[in-house]
């Protein structure tokens, strides 16, 4: 009996330490592959700025080394930074443009809450609409933050009523930054993204109609009517008191 209980004790210590040898192991590996994994996406996303922007060596190498600083000194990962690279590369930024407003995308991300890639993509999709130099991309990013931290929309819905809006708001010669005030004025009335995009270009395409005609078709557009109706053509108004303090 004792050796019986002797030989069973033994058999369970083994496994104790089967088991704690293989925990380590466990451990150990997973602390190897979260690096490796991180590494692994790093480097797939700085690829792909390079094949879209179809940089040089030397400029990938500054890509590279940007991407890593603001993965380090930011709440962003190198990673995430490389996904903002390859959008704006897409857009047409070079290599010195593209390193010179990262900064303002990451702030412009980080206001919205919003994904790096999405954001940077919204934020150029924009600046060419309006026929902007990548320069402006800073007064972009200034533009569209005040628009969804002072009226009821965010920067995705932003972008989404811009897609609409902006190639007939600049084509008639208005700037993002009033387009951006229409924007708001449709989003504090409860029409945005998609709609509020459709409900602006309807109206802007109509701007030389006259008044009853365009007010027909503002009330046709967005279901409202008299007070509210009312509200938002005066926020419309081009000069309207509020405009002053957008400037």
């Amino acid at each position: 009996m004792a050796a019986n209980r002797a030989q069973a004790d033994a058999l369970r210590n083994q496994r104790a330490d089967l088991n704690s040898r293989l925990s380590g192991t466990m451990a150990a590996a997973a602390t190897v592959a979260v690096p490796a994994k991180l590494s692994i996406d790093f480097e797939q996303s700085i690829a792909n700025v390079g094949a879209v922007s179809r940089a040089s060596d030397e400029d990938m190498q500054r890509l590279t080394d940007t991407a890593r600083q603001l993965g380090r000194d930011t709440m962003f990962s190198a990673s995430q930074a490389a996904e903002g690279m390859q959008y704006l590369a897409m857009a047409g930024f070079s290599t010195d443009e593209t390193i010179a407003v990262m900064p303002g995308m990451l702030n412009l991300a980080a206001a919205a809450n919003t994904d790096l890639g999405a954001t940077a993509d919204i934020a150029s999709d924009i600046l060419t609409a309006f026929g902007l130099e990548a320069g402006k991309i800073g007064d972009v990013a200034d533009i569209l933050t005040k628009t969804f931290t002072t009226s009821n929309t965010d920067l995705t819905m932003l972008g989404e009523t811009m897609k609409y809006v902006a190639p007939v708001a600049a084509s008639l010669g208005m700037s993002l930054q009033e387009t951006s005030a229409y924007a708001g004025a449709m989003a504090n009335a409860g029409i945005k993204a998609s709609q509020g995009g459709a409900v602006l270009r309807a109206a802007m395409l109509r701007v030389a109609a006259p008044p009853k005609a365009s007010r027909d078709t503002l009330a046709q557009l967005t279901g409202l009517e008299g007070e509210e109706l009312e509200k938002l053509e005066s926020e419309l108004a081009p000069r309207h008191p509020n405009w002053q303090s957008w400037a």
